[in-house]
């Protein structure tokens, strides 16, 4: 609280600065706040604590009623380096945000893995050296981790999904959210693409969002900077995500149109491929710079083709897009990795090379170009479409 020149000083170093009525114009200037006069009634220091116990008095009253609220609840099934940095990263954020209860259940497939978690604190298999949050309990039963839970975060392979699904439907909370962030395809009979959130939603009953961008495992894990896009229909899920997630070193923006999210992460794998490509038959920066420029202008023309209602171009300049198309094809991403591999010693099959190369699993690229493909010649446009 000040009203002269000398209290300048002061009134700039605090988080609320206030002025009297009788301040000169440079004290007033940098305050927050201008109260009455000392010489009025009541005083302004006597304005001040009103207004002060006032506002305490409320914020009093919300904290009481936030506590009052359900927390929401948080599972998580985690697979590969991604699903346990996911789990991580998650179970970070839930040791200090009251909006969610602070255990979280991580499904795992591999018992070894579930009693490594949970008696060392670590996943030395999958992200080695980092040590998992004091919250994180890992099972091997999909039912026990989704118990009550209002938030399921997918990480999982697309060979495993369907499996996973079967053990939880009719299992999970009739309110919950499905959260996809594995960007998978899946096998379809019908004359479509079928993407890991509608397979989920349609398997489990539950609204679907998408979490999805240029996010090397280990990367994250290590508290690199990296940003990724929610794509979301439902605002106060979007809310309640992006608290979630969001952080300093992670950055995410939320889009209310979550197939345009999923659609550009998903069909990036398929330059990755190209870049891996390049990369093994050492074919030079420029071939591989034009492969992804021309890469992502055929994705756009796809989605404006078959998927006109969600081709949104904005989804396909972030994270979820760009971002992800030069992580995944420059970085060391797994689709790239196995890529270069097998244009060194295509001999030896995508198997064979993924045995090598990834600690479990198979190259999301793979599945995803074979799809896509046979997707584009059952409407015979191989011509409009040469890459995808």
């Amino acid at each position: 609280i000040g009203d002269s020149e000398n209290d300048l000083e002061m009134l700039q170093s605090v988080r609320v600065a206030c002025a009297m009525g009788n301040a000169v114009k440079k004290t007033k200037a940098v305050s927050h706040f201008v109260m009455p006069k000392n010489t009025d009634q009541p005083a302004g220091v006597v304005c001040l604590i009103r207004s002060l116990t006032a506002a305490l008095k409320a914020m009093k009253a919300k904290v009481e009623v936030e506590s009052t609220k359900e927390k929401l609840r948080v599972a998580c099934f985690s697979m590969g380096s991604w699903g346990t940095g996911v789990a991580r990263q998650v179970g970070q954020s839930l040791l200090h945000l009251k909006r969610f209860e602070e255990a979280l259940p991580v499904w795992v497939p591999a018992m070894e893995t579930v009693t490594a978690m949970n008696e060392t604190g670590f996943d030395e298999r999958h992200l080695p050296g980092l040590r998992l949050p004091r919250n994180v309990h890992a099972t091997v039963d999909p039912v026990e981790a989704a118990k009550d839970a209002d938030l399921l975060i997918f990480v999982v392979f697309g060979d495993e999904m369907e499996q996973l699904m079967q053990k939880l439907k009719g299992k999970v909370k009739p309110t919950a959210t499905a959260v996809v962030m594995s960007k998978i395809l899946m096998p379809s009979t019908e004359k479509q693409l079928k993407f890991g959130s509608a397979y989920v939603s349609e398997a489990l009953g539950l609204p679907v969002a998408v979490l999805m961008g240029g996010t090397l495992a280990a990367d994250v894990a290590r508290g690199h900077f990296a940003e990724a896009t929610l794509g979301c229909e439902d605002p106060k899920v979007s809310e309640a995500l992006l608290e979630l997630f969001n952080k300093p070193n992670f950055a995410v923006k939320g889009l209310s149109f979550p197939l345009a999210v999923e659609l550009f992460a998903v069909l990036k794998s398929i330059i990755a491929v190209a870049a891996g490509f390049c990369d093994g038959l050492e074919m030079g920066h420029n071939t591989k710079a034009a492969i992804i420029r021309l890469g992502a202008v055929e994705m756009a023309k796809f989605a404006n083709r078959f998927y006109p209602e969600h081709s949104s171009k904005e989804a396909l300049t972030e994270a979820c897009g760009l971002t992800d198309i030069i992580a995944s094809s420059y970085g060391d991403s797994r689709t790239r990795r196995c890529a270069d591999a097998f244009a060194r010693e295509p001999s030896k099959g995508w198997e064979e090379v993924a045995k090598e190369q990834l600690r479990s699993g198979m190259p999301l690229g793979i599945s995803v170009v074979k799809m896509c493909a046979d997707f584009v010649k059952s409407y015979n446009a191989e011509a409009e479409f040469p890459f995808l």
